[in-house]
């Protein structure tokens, strides 16, 4: 079921904070999957990352292309809603933060 957070409600850091404590997929069976998805990329390269884009995103970059300039990027930027920007720049800090806390406090390596 689909929740809804709204940055302006008083409780936000609180539900938030629940959200991302909950487990949604087994995690087994996504880094299976993740896996199987990169042995194939590495595997077939490009052609294997144009047929998942289309199965996943339903984007033909066969025709769309596989590279985007920095001049197209721009004009994209400059074209979005600043409020969408906004919040995609939220979105990324705090799933920067998160992911950051849980990486390992112990940074001793051992390595040959």
């Amino acid at each position: 079921m689909a929740i809804t957070l709204r940055l302006s409600d008083a409780d936000f850091e609180q539900r938030f904070a629940a959200f991302l404590l909950t487990k949604r997929e087994v995690s087994a069976d996504v880094d299976a999957v993740v896996r199987a998805i990169i042995a194939r990329v590495r595997a077939e390269g490009d052609a294997a990352l144009i047929e998942y884009t289309q199965k996943f995103e339903q984007a033909d970059l066969k025709g769309l292309g596989m590279a985007v300039s920095q001049e197209d990027i721009a004009k994209a930027y400059d074209a979005a809603d600043p409020q969408t920007i906004e919040a995609l720049k939220f979105a990324r800090d705090r799933i920067r933060s998160h992911h950051e806390r849980q990486r390992p406090k112990d940074d001793r390596y051992h390595g040959r």
